[in-house]
């Protein structure tokens, strides 16, 4: 039988502290949830997007503006860091990361408000996947805490 805790209730922890990891191969970044006990992202972006409430509600916000206030909401209060995979102290049992972002060229960068904004506004689809995911309520349950603690 399936109980509706198990399959519904979130970690407010995971939510707003420790986050989930999304791992993707040689970078990785850790989310917060987008919603639910992140309280500092609703607030913010209630603010961010107040001024422009009447151009929201006929359809007319510009979609730059939008991004750019989505992705700077998601830097300040979604995204706690992002790590790049140190392939020269690695192994594939102990994989080891570093902060920072990395960059088209291959260099990495410090991991701050600035850079986050400047890299996902580079990077619409990977914003978009973040996006998603830390949106996903699922990726904040209880349950995955209980993973975590096991692994």
């Amino acid at each position: 039988m399936a109980n509706p805790f198990q399959m519904f209730k979130t970690d407010p922890t995971i939510e707003t502290t420790t986050g989930v990891i999304l791992d993707y191969g040689d970078f990785r970044c850790r989310v917060a949830r987008a919603g639910g006990a992140n309280k500092r992202y609703t607030k913010l972006i209630e603010a961010r997007m107040k001024p422009h409430s009447r151009l929201l509600a006929v359809g007319k916000m510009d979609d730059d503006v939008a991004t750019r206030i989505l992705v700077e909401v998601f830097s300040e209060t979604v995204i706690l860091d992002m790590d790049v995979l140190d392939k020269e102290k690695s192994t594939i049992e102990a994989p080891v990361y570093i902060p920072g972002i990395l960059c088209e060229d291959g260099t990495i960068i410090e991991d701050n408000y600035k850079n986050r904004v400047e890299f996902f506004l580079k990077l619409e689809e990977m914003f978009l996947d973040v996006r998603k995911q830390a949106n996903d309520f699922t990726q904040f349950l209880e349950a995955v805490k209980e993973d975590i603690v096991k692994n």
